[in-house]
């Protein structure tokens, strides 16, 4: 699930709503931060707490075969998309 908000403070007000109200459960682990800003660096002292627990703030994620970059730029999800179908394709052809 990709959930998007403009602060964290909002989307964890909304999320810990939403978990009360459907009995979701979140695992920590696989939870992922991508800050998305267009240009500078994102610096390293920012740290988000979910539940008391550290969450990981990471520059790209793969969700679904799309890359997300902290840059909001899809060139990453486009370079990688193709280079799967060209490899889909070299596999058809060998046969």
């Amino acid at each position: 699930m990709v959930l998007l908000s403009l602060t964290f403070d909002t989307f964890c007000r909304w999320y810990g709503n939403f978990c009360k109200q459907s009995s979701w459960i979140t695992n920590i682990d696989k939870t992922k931060v991508v800050i998305f800003k267009k240009g500078g660096r994102i610096p390293n002292d920012i740290e988000f707490l979910y539940d008391g627990k550290r969450v990981d703030v990471v520059n790209k994620f793969n969700y679904l075969v799309v890359v997300f970059s902290s840059g909001g730029s899809f060139s990453i999800a486009q370079s990688t998309i193709s280079g799967q179908a060209l490899k889909a394709i070299f596999k058809m052809n060998t046969y």
